[in-house]
């Protein structure tokens, strides 16, 4: 998997969770919901892009948004709402920052 179509993909999922206030694994997409994505480690395809890398969280382009270690991440703070509403906001915050991380590795390769 390319970093762009790990983007990609994070970008579909955190779009349908901004939406939805859903938790991942009730995504469309995956294979166990009928969908055509296969299993990805902690359902994510940034997680799954680090991992085929061989660099773990550090190969995450979003690694301060989402670093799981951290109670203040983006993420963790998703992680703990109760609330959709709450679950939406945190989910357009990742959203957006994965369309900012896009958009550089776009300019990037075309410089």
């Amino acid at each position: 998997m390319t970093k762009r179509k790990a983007l990609e993909i994070c970008i579909e999922l955190w779009t349908w969770l901004a939406k939805s206030g859903s938790h991942k694994n009730r995504w469309p997409r995956w294979e166990w919901n009928g969908g055509e994505i296969k299993w990805m480690q902690n359902q994510c395809s940034l997680c799954e892009y680090s991992d085929r890398e061989k660099k773990g969280c550090e190969a995450c382009p979003l690694k301060e948004a989402l670093d799981r270690c951290k109670p203040n991440s983006v993420y963790a703070k998703w992680c703990a709402s109760d609330l959709k509403i709450f679950r939406k906001w945190y989910a357009r915050k990742i959203r957006n920052y994965a369309i900012k991380a896009l958009k550089d590795l776009k300019s990037n390769e075309t410089n």
